[in-house]
């Protein structure tokens, strides 16, 4: 996946595919995956593409493009769980 999963993030990952997380291990995910998502983002810019719509002096929207990419693995069902990272994350959080 590219993100390394320290034991907090790990932890936080679970609780969120359980829908027991606290405000704190929601932002920490957040945080994990927007800097990761940032980081792709700017690697495919140095590549050539074209990711920003303007001048690369706006730092801050790639990070805003980075929060669009991540925001639908926080989409919640009624249990409180969140339904794209329990899909993609719960066997990785098996092992």
């Amino acid at each position: 996946m590219g993100i390394e999963i320290n034991t907090d993030f790990r932890d936080s990952l679970a609780a969120m595919i359980s829908g027991k997380s606290t405000r704190k291990q929601v932002r920490l995910a957040f945080t994990q995956f927007c800097k990761e998502a940032t980081r792709i983002l700017s690697q495919k810019e140095a590549m050539g593409w074209n990711i920003r719509n303007y001048s690369r002096s706006h730092t801050s929207e790639i990070e805003e493009i980075a929060i669009d990419f991540i925001g639908p693995l926080f989409a919640r069902d009624e249990r409180n769980i969140y339904i794209v990272l329990k899909h993609r994350m719960e066997s990785e959080l098996e092992t």
